[in-house]
């Protein structure tokens, strides 16, 4: 329920048709919290009703806001949240550097809520330190423009990817290095970054290392997003292996080793620390063998740095799942969501009905199939041994 690795995938043929589901959002924008069990009892609701009397209606208007995403029991964290009302859909690209205004926010250079005490002169020192271009008659208002705009990008997810026309904008999940879907989330709006913050965020265990193509991005917008947090994962290092400022050097990472833990049960659950790697340290990164050229950290972010993560390299887009990458479009909401959840829970225990499988087949005489805490697979040998009260015990070794 802890991978070290998570590698993001999503399918944009996987829709909801639009032309017999209205979406509605709240007008006042509250707390990004979602009842997960209320959405799925929902879902589970209606569907059972529409069987039972087929003339009933179905949903036609749909709460967006109250969508929660799917994630298996023991890897969904106490807090699940679903940001997308707050998610800019008609967001214009802007001009500058988010690393260096995240950059400048995290030193204190820049403060957004003084911005308005600043001078012209400091202003236009922050635009250009930003990449930001401005003319020397642009007035104090044009100046703070400019600058919140890229705030409002950066914390937004960067551009969103447009959907299809009157369809959803399909989905996207986070699978472990055997492809056991660890949460998904369906989206209504275009994708963008946010999107897998919030997913990262709802995840009972944020992992070690998040794989996704838009790294910069998402690392951005949780750095502006979760700040508290993301200060005691990566510091100022952006989600990088190393300080984005600097040169590339290859980062070895031990933690990431397979190697036998003795996992402290007892360990606080909204603690920081991963329960396998025992460190707080996580990073967001990419496997693309061509980096954005306009990403200046895109090369502090390539899977390709990092020894320890070199088996991962050929996972993370050679086992797409034929049937979750299958395209599909649904005019019932209810049944879109039950299906794409229904989905999600049978190819991963398919997978993991294989994974015993092939263990059950090479335990030799003596040896059984277990879990440990962390319910990752092992094989225990089983030794009796004579105690001196003349009493048996088995002694059992977990062999990873």
């Amino acid at each position: 329920v802890a991978p070290k690795v998570e590698m993001a995938q999503r399918n944009e043929e996987n829709v909801l048709a639009l032309k017999s589901v209205e979406f509605t959002w709240p007008e006042f924008l509250g707390s990004s919290e979602v009842n997960v069990e209320d959405f799925w009892t929902t879902m589970e609701t209606e569907v059972i009703e529409q069987v039972a009397f087929p003339a009933s209606i179905p949903i036609t208007k749909f709460d967006a806001s109250v969508i929660a995403p799917f994630f298996p029991p023991l890897m969904r964290g106490a807090v699940v949240v679903n940001t997308e009302k707050d998610k800019t859909q008609d967001m214009q690209p802007v001009p500058g550097n988010g690393s260096a205004l995240v950059r400048l926010l995290q030193e204190g250079t820049c403060k957004l809520e003084e911005l308005g005490s600043y001078s012209g002169e400091e202003l236009q020192y922050l635009l250009e330190q930003c990449d930001i271009p401005f003319s020397p008659e642009d007035s104090r208002d044009q100046l703070c423009f400019s600058l919140l705009a890229l705030y409002e990008s950066v914390q937004n997810g960067a551009r969103a990817r447009p959907p299809p026309a009157h369809f959803t904008g399909g989905k996207i999940y986070k699978v472990c290095p055997h492809q056991v879907v660890c949460g998904s989330k369906y989206l209504v709006r275009g994708e963008s970054a946010r999107d897998h913050v919030d997913l990262l965020a709802s995840s009972r265990h944020w992992p070690p290392v998040y794989v996704v193509d838009m790294a910069t991005p998402v690392a951005l917008c949780a750095d502006l997003c979760y700040p508290e947090l993301t200060s005691q994962m990566w510091g100022k290092n952006q989600g990088c292996f190393s300080n984005p400022t600097e040169p590339v050097v290859s980062v070895s990472c031990p933690e990431l080793l397979d190697q036998h833990y003795s996992v402290d049960v007892t360990e606080a659950e909204n603690s920081v620390q991963h329960p396998v790697t025992k460190s707080a340290t996580r990073r967001i990164v990419h496997a693309n063998t061509k980096p954005d050229p306009s990403d200046p950290s895109a090369g502090h972010r390539s899977l390709s740095l990092c020894p320890e993560l070199a088996p991962y390299a050929s996972t993370t887009d050679s086992k797409l799942s034929s049937v979750r990458q299958r395209p599909i479009a649904f005019d019932n909401a209810t049944h879109y969501y039950l299906y794409n959840r229904l989905m999600d829970f049978l190819t991963s225990r398919e997978i993991v009905n294989r994974q015993i499988h092939d263990i059950v087949q090479s335990c030799q005489p003596g040896e059984v199939v277990i879990r440990d805490t962390l319910y990752r697979l092992g094989v225990a040998q089983i030794k009796t041994e004579a105690q001196e009260e003349g009493e048996e015990e088995e002694v059992a070794s977990v062999v990873e």
